[in-house]
């Protein structure tokens, strides 16, 4: 390495990075959006990492304690947490260094509200924060209208996506490559639990009994059906594969920041029918990349799915075009790398 390089390797910043979810070998597509988004700021950042791999209260007990070793060690020159107080509350408690704390969704948007408790807990990290980083424009809202964040530490950036990865493929071959038929086919992907709307697609798929719901996820909501099919968590790198082979991605949540899976399905050119929630309503345009219903609506979700399936006036390539251009995960790691050049320098 010669002293240009070594000078600038040695002027980058080094994080500590802690997430309370992150893949392992048991839940290997657990966070994934965090383990890729630190894939890409390699290029920007040092990086040491203080993760929960495991699913279930036991592992934050290890979590919690490997993030209070990390804080009084020290070695770095900031902090960035994912998850408001999850990731977030040891850190501004045990350690002076600035804090950049990413708010996903679910910590800003009902975790406060959920108990007394919680919300003091957020509002202490939200305190304690040099920035805020919120995924959608309703979490920014939130945390500076009901948490007190001062507008001016608020940054709305959302997840990336690997654009390279996740792009449009001949819709055959993706199937011949997974063993599916020619029928039509709508997916789901993501954890299968209530909040993720799962009801709602239960009653669709009981009403379309001649398409073909695969279904790609861990959780406790499964059905026996003849035409829904359980495959389980999914590689990350095979998803790009079962959203090629989709005739549209269904994601009936309740609640959302910005889910990657849809900038995932709009990469690789596949309509979207989702509800009207979080960031969904700003990356899909209605009869041009998909479908938006309100949230908890069966009915509605149902017409969605059948009238998406007989749309032909769809331009998914103008999905593909937004997410290339402002959410494709190179970018989105380097307007990161500029908050912890800001941050260092406040």
């Amino acid at each position: 390495m010669d002293g240009a390089a070594s000078r600038a390797r040695a002027d980058r910043p080094r994080v500590l990075l802690v997430s309370n979810m992150y893949p392992g070998p048991e839940a290997p597509e657990w966070g994934i959006f965090v383990a890729e988004q630190v894939r890409s700021l390699a290029p920007f950042a040092d990086l040491s990492l203080v993760v929960r791999r495991q699913r279930g209260a036991a592992a934050y007990g290890p979590f919690l304690g490997r993030t209070a070793a990390a804080c009084l060690r020290g070695g770095y020159d900031l902090i960035h947490a994912h998850y408001g107080f999850h990731s977030a509350l040891i850190p501004s408690l045990l350690s002076r260094r600035p804090l950049v704390i990413t708010f996903h969704g679910s910590d800003a948007l009902s975790e406060p509200r959920r108990h007394r408790l919680y919300r003091q807990w957020q509002q202490r990290v939200v305190a304690r924060a040099a920035r805020l980083i919120a995924v959608s424009r309703e979490v920014r809202a939130r945390l500076i209208d009901e948490l007190g964040a001062p507008s001016e530490r608020v940054v709305h950036l959302p997840c990336g996506t690997d654009t390279e990865r996740f792009r449009p493929l001949p819709r055959e071959a993706a199937r011949r490559q997974l063993g599916l038929g020619d029928g039509r086919m709508a997916l789901f992907v993501g954890r299968l639990s209530a909040g993720k709307g799962l009801a709602l697609l239960r009653t669709t798929a009981e009403q379309l009994p001649d398409v073909e719901f695969q279904m790609i996820g861990e959780g406790p909501w499964r059905w026996a059906a003849p035409n829904c099919r359980f495959q389980g968590a999914r590689p990350h790198a095979e998803i790009a594969t079962w959203l090629n082979a989709a005739d549209l991605l269904v994601l009936p949540s309740y609640s959302e920041g910005t889910p990657v899976t849809l900038l995932e399905a709009l990469a690789t050119e596949t309509p979207v029918v989702c509800t009207r929630v979080g960031a969904c309503g700003e990356l899909v345009t209605p009869g041009v990349t998909g479908l938006l219903i309100p949230p908890g609506d069966a009915d509605a979700l149902t017409a969605a799915v059948r009238d998406a399936l007989e749309a032909e006036t769809f331009e998914p390539s103008a999905g593909r075009a937004l997410v290339v251009r402002e959410y494709d995960l190179r970018t989105i790691a380097g307007r990161l790398a500029q908050v912890y050049e800001d941050v260092r320098a406040s």
